[in-house]
C-alpha cells in the first residue's frame, strides 16, 4: 500500500512540475541533494529566489527531493520569477562516490537536464557538478556545507548553436534546531556566474511528504 501511495505521489509531483513548465518558470540550484536524507522519503522545498546578475528578479520556486538508495537522490522542480529567465523545467540525479566519514568529506556529482526559454532564447542545458559537502557541529546542532562546481551545455535551439557556461555553488542545509520542527530543513545557497551564467542567492525550507 505504501509503495503505491509514493507512486501515485510522484505521478502527481512529475505531472504539476510539467504544467508549471508552461507558465513563466524557473528551478536553480543545488537544492538539498547534498543532505543526509532518509531513504525513499520525499522533501518538498519551497525557496526564495534572488538573482543578483544577468537578468536580475526576485522569485519563488518549488522542488521534490527522493533519496533513492545509499548512493542516489534525485529532484525535479519548477517557480515563478520576474527576471528574464522563464519557461524552465529541470530534473537532477546526485550520484554519491564517497560518504560522509569520519575525517573524509562527501564527494559526489549532479547531473542535471533542463528545457528553458532565456532572454527569448529556447536552450536545452545538460550540466555535471562535482560536490563536496561535510556534515560539523556547531553547538551540538549539525550543519552540513557544501560546495559544487556547476558546468554546462547550453544549446540554442533558434540558431543551432551552443555555449559552455559554469558556476560556483556554495551553501549549506540543516535541520530546524527546535524539537518540534527537526524534521524541517533549511537551506541556503549562493552561485556566483564564472562563465555565461549568473549570481543568485536561495534560501529555502524543506518537510517531508511522507
Amino acid at each position: 500500500m505504501k509503495k503505491n501511495f509514493s507512486f501515485h505521489l510522484l505521478q502527481k509531483v512529475l505531472l504539476t512540475a510539467t504544467l508549471l513548465a508552461s507558465s513563466k518558470l524557473f528551478a536553480y540550484g543545488v537544492g538539498i541533494s547534498t543532505h543526509p536524507l532518509k531513504e525513499k522519503i520525499g522533501m518538498m522545498t519551497t525557496e526564495l529566489t534572488g538573482m543578483l546578475s544577468n537578468g536580475k528578479g526576485l522569485g519563488i520556486q518549488a522542488r521534490y527531493t527522493r533519496r533513492l538508495n545509499q548512493k542516489i537522490t534525485f529532484d525535479i522542480g519548477a517557480g515563478y520569477s520576474d527576471s528574464n529567465r522563464n519557461n524552465r523545467l529541470f530534473f537532477g540525479t546526485d550520484v554519491e562516490f564517497y560518504p560522509d566519514y569520519m575525517k573524509q568529506p562527501r564527494i559526489a556529482a549532479r547531473v542535471s537536464i533542463e528545457n528553458a526559454k532565456e532572454f527569448e532564447t529556447r536552450r536545452n542545458i545538460i550540466s555535471i557538478a562535482p560536490t563536496i559537502s561535510k556534515g560539523f557541529a556547531f553547538w551540538g546542532k549539525e550543519v552540513f556545507p557544501f560546495l559544487a562546481f556547476p558546468v554546462g551545455l547550453s544549446l540554442n535551439k533558434d540558431t543551432k548553436s551552443y555555449d559552455m557556461r559554469s558556476t560556483v555553488a556554495l551553501g549549506a542545509t540543516s535541520k530546524i534546531p527546535l524539537n518540534e520542527y527537526r524534521h524541517l530543513i533549511i537551506n541556503l545557497e549562493g552561485n556566483i556566474s564564472v562563465r555565461n551564467s549568473f549570481s543568485a542567492l536561495y534560501m529555502g525550507l524543506s518537510y517531508p511528504l511522507n
